[in-house]
């Protein structure tokens, strides 16, 4: 039978479900595990860790019905909008100018617009 490391017991005396293992004691060794888990995250990216920190205060001193609360989920609101339908936009306009004949017709199909007006000069490469 395999070896649990922590505490030297077999392995299949470990609880099967996950009431069995809600309802076991809290160890030190849990505690501390979590402990490092933590503190090793906060290394790896301490900037997520502060906004978290600084939004779980945020919410914990009761900034969720606030004024400022709504302006920020209206400008996050905002700013989502555009970056989802500008792209969208900005690409039909493209193509409905840029591409001479229409959608229908295949973009292999499509002449070049060589046409120049009479006072525009060419463009030297």
């Amino acid at each position: 039978m395999p070896r649990n490391a922590r505490n030297g017991t077999a392995g299949d005396q470990q609880p099967a479900t996950g009431r069995a293992a809600a309802d076991s004691p809290v160890t030190v060794d849990s505690i501390l595990d979590w402990r490092d888990g933590v503190l090793a995250e906060i290394r790896r990216r301490p900037a997520r860790s502060l906004l978290v920190a600084v939004g779980t205060g945020y919410l914990a001193g009761g900034g969720l019905g606030t004024i400022l609360t709504a302006r920020l989920l209206s400008l996050g609101a905002r700013i989502a909008m555009r970056l989802a339908i500008i792209p969208v936009l900005a690409d039909g306009i493209e193509r409905a100018v840029f591409d001479g004949r229409g959608a229908d017709t295949p973009v292999e199909a499509k002449a070049p617009n060589t046409k120049q007006l009479p006072n525009q000069k060419e463009m030297e490469s």
